[in-house]
């Protein structure tokens, strides 16, 4: 769906424009002199829906708000899905997201780790901008999203793994309802 149809939807004036000041506020996120900034960047550049900071300004413009803090948090939002999904890639094996070489299958498995836990303090960092309320939300999506995480049936570490499919079925959906809520709950901070 295009920015001009979701901001009908929403009825979220200019939501273009407000979507293109959550684009800057990531870059300058990112924009540091590290060996993190540039991998970082590509996979936030690859683009994607941008369903966090959507949903983080509709809910700003039910209150009439719309300022440097609901950029942030729509940015900390992003970055949290972002570096979520770079963790995913490196314990997936992934190679490619959104027709974009991983962090992973380029820098390395110990650049994809640091640079998701790069982003999701970035995140964190924003978030502490818009105030205590909002890092507490984000610490607390980023626990339930490694929480989540360890009940995938493939995680490494697990001890007892169902052998019916059924219940590996339901399983499987109880964590990605657990992680994509956990996500979701960020969003509207």
């Amino acid at each position: 769906m295009h920015a001009d149809d979701l901001a009908r939807l929403l009825g979220v004036s200019e939501l273009g424009a407000k979507l293109g000041d959550v684009e800057r506020c990531l870059e300058h996120a990112l924009n540091s002199p590290t060996a993190l900034a540039a991998p970082s960047r590509r996979v936030t550049d690859a683009g994607g829906k941008r369903l966090r900071p959507v949903l983080t300004i509709a809910c700003a413009a039910l209150g009439g708000i719309y300022d440097q803090r609901g950029v942030a948090a729509a940015s900390a939002a992003e970055l949290v899905q972002v570096g979520s999904l770079v963790h995913d890639d490196l314990l997936d094996g992934a190679l490619t997201r959104r027709g974009t070489p991983t962090i992973n299958a380029v820098e390395g498995a110990n650049t994809a780790l640091l640079a998701g836990d790069f982003m999701l303090a970035q995140a964190g960092q924003l978030a502490a901008s818009v105030g205590v309320g909002a890092a507490s939300i984000l610490a607390t999506t980023i626990r339930e999203l490694c929480i989540g995480q360890t009940r995938w049936p493939s995680f490494p570490i697990r001890i007892e793994r169902s052998t019916s499919i059924s219940s590996r079925s339901e399983e499987r959906r109880r964590c990605c309802s657990g992680v994509r809520a956990s996500s979701a709950r960020c969003a509207p901070s």
